[in-house]
């Protein structure tokens, strides 16, 4: 059964719906669910024991696939993978970081390579509002001025929200930003190829290309210091020049990413590979 408590009515059941919508606090639900299930017994106790255990599971796989991505992601001309560039950033931060990702396909293994994070170490969303990052993480670190704040764009996304660079500035606001570069809007991309079934095709507006954008002059312009690299062995020190220099001010890491993600979603009338009017 699926219970889907919020304060907000406009809320429930947007993304799954419930079996059971409520208005009202989550922390009151969750209380007075526990409340009228009573005390733990042995049956209960096993349950959860056999679920603690598969999820443990799971993680390692996760793990395990993670890494074997890392060392078999890399380029034949060893460029860089979004699964090279996810471990080489879980290696550049701390624990006591704020990490916030808008990386989107580049960084989609990032929450695994990162490992479990305490409360208030991590933001993230799942896409659908392109330009989100940047800003937070500018204002976050505004917020709390003693913390380092690394913040993850792809190239795409960034275009709607760089000024905010000029703000870190402004503000005496340092944070650090890899732009995820592929030149191009791969997400959307991706979603694409899983309705028509064709890997590229005359879609206008996915590839950042004629004219391509200086993503280091960009940055530049709003204040910040800005580096690129396009090599996976060179990534570890790329990033800890990146973390040094956000202590004095805005910086920029541009990453070129190399690879394409898989499709995303599937055919319009659900048969693969048929013709569309998109394609």
């Amino acid at each position: 059964m699926l219970i889907h408590a919020d304060v907000d009515p406009d809320e429930i059941g947007r993304m799954h719906m419930p079996d059971v919508g409520l208005v009202a606090d989550p922390a009151d639900v969750i209380v007075g669910l526990l409340d009228r299930l009573g005390p733990s017994n042995d049956v209960t106790r096993a349950r959860r024991e056999e679920v603690v255990a598969a999820t443990a599971a799971q993680t390692e796989r996760e793990r395990c696939a993670q890494s074997g991505a890392v060392r078999d992601g890399q380029s034949a001309t060893g460029g860089i993978t979004g699964a090279t560039l996810c471990r080489a950033i879980a290696a550049a931060v701390t624990e006591d970081d704020l990490v916030v990702d808008e990386g989107l396909t580049a960084t989609r293994d990032l929450r695994v390579a990162l490992g479990p994070r305490a409360p208030g170490t991590w933001l993230g969303h799942r896409g659908s509002a392109l330009g989100w990052g940047l800003p937070a993480a500018v204002g976050a670190r505004i917020s709390n001025p003693g913390r380092r704040v690394l913040c993850i764009q792809g190239d795409g996304a960034l275009m709607f929200g760089v000024h905010a660079l000029w703000t870190s500035a402004a503000e005496d606001a340092p944070v650090a930003l890899v732009v995820a570069n592929n030149s191009g809007y791969e997400i959307l991309r991706a979603g694409m190829q899983g309705l028509t079934g064709r890997e590229r095709g005359p879609w206008p507006g996915l590839q950042i290309v004629s004219p391509s954008i200086d993503m280091l002059s960009l940055g530049r312009a709003f204040g910040a210091s800005a580096e690129r690299v396009d090599e996976a062995r060179a990534l570890p020190d790329a990033l800890n020049d990146l973390m040094r220099r956000s202590q004095d001010g805005p910086a920029v890491l541009v990453a070129d990413i190399t690879g394409i993600t898989p499709p995303v979603g599937g055919p319009l009338d659900g048969a693969p590979g048929v013709s569309s009017p998109l394609a």
